[in-house]
């Protein structure tokens, strides 16, 4: 074989076979889990004071993920489509979109420390503050996010805070 051949043709196959080992590794790589720090400057887990800083609570049905994106700060948000069934606080349409911190990207996960993830075919009563500008609502990180019961008795809770919320910061 020509010596003008031979090189560029070792530099090819060194490069297939880099490329394909790095596919090989993604495919056999262990799943990563990343935990994601969130603060604000009230007690989050105080319904009360969360229903006073978010602009709407509603109770709604998760019936899919819209999209996973990738955050600014390296964190993925996952947009999910929600039915509202009851509006507790604030107005907002009959089928919206949901931005939660965290979600899954490949192997990798980031989860919020202490925050449930939402599931799809799962009931909440979500607190949500606007995006300006945009037809998604961000979901307030709180502890006490859980699925609906059927006894109601969150929703109540809810209903309980959102009449007695606090807007003031301690």
């Amino acid at each position: 074989m020509n010596h003008r051949l031979k090189a560029p043709f070792v530099g090819l196959v060194a490069l297939v076979l880099a490329v394909g080992g790095w596919f090989t590794y993604q495919q056999l790589r262990p799943a990563q889990t990343h935990p994601v720090s969130v603060s604000f400057a009230f007690d989050t887990t105080n319904r009360a004071k969360v229903a006073g800083y978010a602009d709407a609570v509603v109770v709604g049905t998760v019936t899919g993920v819209a999209e996973v994106r990738q955050g600014e700060r390296g964190a993925p948000h996952t947009i999910f489509k929600v039915a509202v069934s009851d509006k507790l606080k604030g107005d907002v349409g009959d089928t919206i979109l949901v931005d939660q911190l965290g979600g899954t990207r490949g192997k990798a996960t980031w989860t919020v420390e202490g925050v449930q993830q939402l599931a799809v075919g799962s009931a909440y009563v979500l607190p949500l503050t606007s995006r300006n500008g945009s037809d998604e609502h961000v979901l307030v990180l709180t502890p006490t996010l859980a699925p609906v019961t059927t006894s109601g008795a969150s929703v109540h809770v809810w209903t309980q805070a959102v009449a007695n919320q606090d807007t003031t910061v301690s």
